[in-house]
């Protein structure tokens, strides 16, 4: 059967045909009859989100089913602008060989199917290997071939904005809802102000008596870049009261950028540290060693 190549673009499409109502149908026998017992299925995000090969017919029928109705697979075909299914051999095994394409709910995908014949089933092609994988997202395809910006819109009226003016527009977010744009101001303050606190409190722990002998301010804020969380206690000690082992001389209550808990970072025994805030009193806290 496999040697008649008038027949091997039929016995393909015949196939994707069954293997698309298999999958629409409650029951598991037509899908089950349409796979070897030794059988692959490769699935590179189309169906699953993940990069997964399952092996075995019954375990392929049931990830299938699952995952099939959930992305809401159709349009099986065989891609005309690819190569036309064929006969060949795989692993020393005689194949038909053919590449189509499909859709689902998300975006387009295309696959490989090799079918064998089933000589305990009246030489009945059967898929040996398939793999399913997503190609591009609905709504967000890739800008080639006709898709592809031509550049009319600017090249014969040198009053409207050209390829760079679109780039800048487009790194600006200008044409996308306001609260995306308020949202990336936000982010860009709130890390320019997380550095100049990083700045600041490495300058504090040099200052420390007692606290890092021997470590100037350089040293101690590449010591802060590079551990995350101690940067983040800070930060959270600057916008908290006290704690109920740390004491203060002047003022009570609620005291900013005195509390620095930086043992565990830079290593040393407990020490006291004894710094000023901005009301003018003088904070004095435990840092022990981590």
């Amino acid at each position: 059967m496999l040697a008649r190549a008038v027949s091997i673009p039929a016995g393909v499409q015949n196939w994707l045909a069954q293997f698309e109502r298999a999958l629409a149908e409650p029951d598991d026998a037509p899908l089950r009859a349409l796979f070897h017992s030794d059988s692959y299925w490769r699935d590179l995000l189309a169906l699953t989100w993940q990069i997964r090969t399952v092996n075995c017919a019954d375990a392929i029928l049931r990830d299938l089913r699952e995952h099939a109705r959930r992305a809401g697979v159709t349009g099986f075909r065989i891609d005309p602008d690819r190569t036309p299914p064929r006969a060949v051999t795989r692993a020393g095994i005689r194949a038909i060989e053919a590449i189509f394409k499909f859709e689902t709910g998300q975006g387009r995908g295309s696959g490989v199917l090799r079918l064998i014949a089933d000589a305990g089933d009246g030489d009945k092609l059967k898929a040996w290997t398939l793999l399913t994988a997503l190609d591009e997202l609905k709504g967000f395809e890739e800008t080639v071939g006709g898709a592809r910006p031509d550049g009319i819109a600017y090249s014969r009226d040198f009053r409207g904005p050209n390829w760079l003016d679109q780039r800048k527009a487009a790194a600006e977010y200008a044409a996308h809802d306001r609260r995306i744009r308020v949202d990336r101001q936000v982010r860009s303050l709130l890390q320019e102000r997380a550095e100049r606190t990083d700045a600041r409190v490495a300058d504090g722990v040099a200052e420390g008596a007692g606290l890092a002998p021997g470590i100037s301010a350089p040293m101690a804020r590449a010591m802060l870049s590079r551990s995350a969380a101690a940067t983040t206690t800070a930060a959270t000690a600057m916008r908290t009261p006290l704690s109920p082992g740390s004491s203060i001389r002047g003022a009570p209550g609620r005291v900013p950028r005195s509390t620095l808990t930086l043992g565990p970072l830079l290593g040393h025994e407990a020490a006291a540290v004894r710094r000023r805030s901005r009301f003018g009193c003088e904070h004095e806290s435990a840092v022990d060693r981590g």
